[in-house]
């Protein structure tokens, strides 16, 4: 009888494990989504663009310029979303790991 619930068990457990990892791919994914959205502009942001922002009047400025003041008001923003999906990935990375350790144990 004990034999027949270890299986179970381990079956149990490994489903846990890559349940819980695809949840936390599709965080990353969603963040990853959502920046994208956010922050993907046509033309890359330019230091000069972010300045030439603050000496204009709104209904002057282009779009390269409020892209430009938008990514360096929110760097942080952007690296706190960087850091999430990194914590994801590598917590994804590593738990899909040790399930192919365990197999290679039993």
């Amino acid at each position: 009888m004990n034999t027949e619930k270890e299986p179970r068990h381990e079956l149990f457990e490994l489903t846990t494990v890559v349940e819980n990892t695809l949840i936390k791919l599709k965080k990353a994914k969603l963040l990853l989504d959502d920046w994208t959205q956010e922050y993907g502009f046509c033309e890359n942001p330019t230091p000069h663009a972010a300045i030439a922002w603050g000496a204009k009047k709104a209904s002057e400025l282009t779009r390269t310029e409020k892209d430009s003041v938008k990514w360096y008001w929110e760097y942080e923003k952007i690296f706190g979303f960087i850091e999430i999906v990194h914590d994801y990935i590598y917590e994804s990375q590593q738990a899909l790991e040790n399930v192919l350790k365990q197999e290679g144990a039993a």
